[in-house]
């Protein structure tokens, strides 16, 4: 995983692994193989939905949802998104929804 994705790790409030400054991760072993090609993907398409959502376009959008590994199909990845953004157009920027 890149050193900047966000996870959900066990961590230690108090006690063993504080450090006074709030949760400390505590270490863990390595993702078994079975998983770690599905965590990496869905890192990634979170990593893409997150600049869309920032920074990008209706493209960089379906973009995102293509790598989704759920998203079968540009076609998919294209409805997909226009029915979402139809539904929450009140509240996307116009870079969002052209």
């Amino acid at each position: 995983m890149p050193c900047r994705a966000s996870t959900a790790t066990p961590s230690s409030r108090c006690g063993a692994g504080s450090t006074g400054s709030g949760a400390t991760p505590l270490p863990q072993r390595p993702l078994p193989h079975q998983v770690r090609g599905i965590v990496q993907t869905l890192a990634e398409f979170q990593r893409l939905a997150a600049y869309a959502a920032w920074h990008g376009t209706r493209a960089d959008a379906v973009r995102a949802l293509v790598a989704h590994p759920f998203v079968r199909s540009l076609a998919v990845a294209e409805e997909l998104y226009d029915e979402l953004a139809y539904a929450n157009r009140d509240y996307l920027p116009e870079r969002l929804l052209a």
